[in-house]
């Protein structure tokens, strides 16, 4: 009996472990790419995900779900837009991934649109948005 109790209680956790963010390429727009954090979840974005903005093989990356997705890798090879359509994207820059919002000298655009949020960490950004264009639009939350 205390083996099935044990195993129903390792099968709860891990059922309750984090849900994760799932990236994907926007059924309606073939070159935006989506990451989508479900709510209450903060997660880092993944290596996986930097690669492939990094690689300018879409034009669009756009945030979705009430969640944090924490940018914490360099996108500095990145050119396209970026856009915070829902909850939050954590821009986390150092001075070793200097930019994680895309290529500072491109034409790519950062969007935040109504409801959604751009969380700038550090001091790293009073260097670093000088050449980007940034449309706020709405009112954000918290």
């Amino acid at each position: 009996m205390k083996n099935k109790c044990a195993l129903a209680f390792l099968a709860v956790l891990s059922s309750a472990a984090y849900a994760e963010t799932t990236y994907e390429i926007d059924p309606d727009d073939s070159t935006a790419y989506v990451a989508t954090v479900p709510k209450g979840e903060s997660n880092p974005i993944t290596e996986a995900a930097a690669a492939i903005l990094n690689g300018n093989s879409v034009a669009k990356f756009i945030k979705r779900g009430e969640g944090t997705l924490v940018a914490n890798l360099a996108l500095a090879q990145y050119t396209g837009d970026l856009i915070v359509e829902e909850g939050v994207y954590q821009s986390c820059p150092t001075a070793a991934s200097n930019t994680t919002v895309g290529k500072l000298d491109s034409a790519g655009k950062v969007t935040v649109c109504d409801g959604a949020t751009l969380e700038l960490k550090t001091s790293v950004w009073s260097t670093t948005m000088a050449s980007k264009e940034v449309h706020i639009s709405g009112r954000g939350f918290g």
